[in-house]
């Protein structure tokens, strides 16, 4: 909670992103979330969060400049181990615009991780994006 404090963003504003509460709330609590998130998106990764609040805090990363992104493509690429997921395909479109220099690298470490652990749901969405980074 002291994280959180010091970077901006309040308990109750990530709460509000929770797909249970009424759509005006959520409305409002991505408005305040986007509006005080700094540098540090760590709170807004899924790896973080409550699976209610992950198709919120995606819609709050795609809304943002791609320099904050780009640190965080790492982390965001593990929300494409499942497609189905909450937010998973806002955040692959998401990836799309960023550079393939920032990109690139971080995704070949994915693919060769999703390999080594024969996670093949998550090895179509990464060579899916890789193949779409080309076009």
């Amino acid at each position: 909670m002291l994280l959180l404090w010091k970077i901006g963003m309040k308990t109750e504003d990530l709460a509000g992103l929770d797909w249970r509460r009424p759509e005006e709330e959520q409305i409002a609590a991505r408005k305040r979330v986007g509006s005080t998130v700094g540098n540090d998106l760590s709170p807004l990764l899924m790896q973080n969060l409550q699976k209610s609040r992950w198709a919120n805090a995606a819609e709050i990363l795609a809304g943002l400049e791609t320099s904050k992104i780009a640190q965080f493509a790492s982390d965001l690429l593990e929300w494409l181990k499942d497609m189905n997921w909450p937010g998973a395909v806002r955040i692959f479109e998401t990836l799309l615009k960023l550079e393939k220099h920032e990109l690139l690298p971080k995704l070949e470490l994915a693919i060769e991780t999703a390999r080594r652990e024969s996670d093949e749901d998550w090895l179509e969405a990464l060579l899916r994006l890789q193949t779409k980074m080309s076009d």
